[in-house]
């Protein structure tokens, strides 16, 4: 009797975790990361990032952390332009990029 229970337990758990796995997989989001640098490669801190989505125009902010590094998470799946601004250096416009 007990070994049937635990057959019967262990087939539930493995029935129940196939049923569940393959949603846990998807997802609706992407992300956009990288690090901010001049033209001689020194990083920037502090500077401003944004990420417009070109279908509907939403922007979305990020400033980069003391090593340059921004993320920008849970975007939206689409096309997003970026701009990157930083005190002392030119704004920039980079050409879209999938997220």
């Amino acid at each position: 009797m007990k070994m049937s229970f635990n057959r019967m337990l262990v087939g539930s758990l493995i029935a129940a975790f196939l049923w569940v796995a393959p949603g846990r997989a998807q997802t609706v989001t992407g992300a956009v990361t990288g690090t901010v640098t001049d033209p001689s490669g020194a990083i920037i801190p502090g500077a401003t990032v944004v990420a417009i989505n070109v279908a509907t125009t939403v922007r979305t902010l990020a400033t980069t952390n003391s090593a340059g590094v921004y993320s920008i998470r849970f975007l939206p799946i689409g096309n997003y332009e970026m701009e990157v601004a930083a005190t002392g250096f030119t704004k920039i416009t980079l050409a879209p990029v999938h997220a």
